[in-house]
């Protein structure tokens, strides 16, 4: 019988996990009493009972990124954070569209624009929480304090050019595995 390729090729594969299973096998071997035929057959119990598998469990974190891209540890770690914490697309677009690097510690680049953080708190509209000394220290505050102004109905510049649509929409939506 000729084997094709893809006969060949489940052959190895099913070889290979046969071969692993039997590795991680723990088999005690009692060899029966000596009889005239012991070197014929050689004949061992094998009891269900001793038998053991030591397949090791490895644990894994399923946790998938939410940004695509070249970002940092850092950046992966807080975007992952608001996906999980709050489920919000919007929300996400809306922090890409005021920030774009994803820092709790980023200014505005608009000179003169006292803005800042995750999603550009405006320091003049929201004193009590840029003053804050959490806002500079405690990324996952300043992200509670962006949602809450987001779900509140607070208008962000970015976000209002995202709902526009076109390229910018087409860019900041391309950012996310959502």
């Amino acid at each position: 019988m000729k084997l094709n390729k893809l006969d060949s090729i489940l052959y190895i594969i099913v070889l290979l996990t046969a071969l692993f299973v039997l590795s991680q096998c723990n088999i005690t071997k009692q060899v029966l009493p000596s009889d005239p035929y012991d070197n014929i057959f050689q004949i061992e119990d094998a009891n269900a009972d001793e038998l053991t598998f030591n397949l090791q469990i490895i644990p894994t974190d399923w946790t998938i990124n939410v940004l695509k891209g070249d970002y940092n540890l850092y950046q992966h770690k807080w975007m992952n954070h608001a996906w999980y914490r709050y489920r919000d697309k919007q929300f996400m677009y809306m922090m890409a569209s005021e920030n774009g690097l994803f820092n709790h510690d980023r200014k505005s680049l608009v000179p003169n624009e006292p803005s800042y953080g995750f999603c550009q708190i405006h320091q003049g509209y929201h004193p009590q929480i840029v003053n804050n000394p959490r806002f500079w220290n405690d990324p996952a505050w300043q992200l509670d304090q962006c949602h809450k102004l987001f779900s509140g109905g607070t208008a962000f510049y970015g976000y209002k050019r995202f709902q526009r649509g076109g390229q910018f929409a087409t860019d900041i939506i391309n950012k996310f595995n959502l």
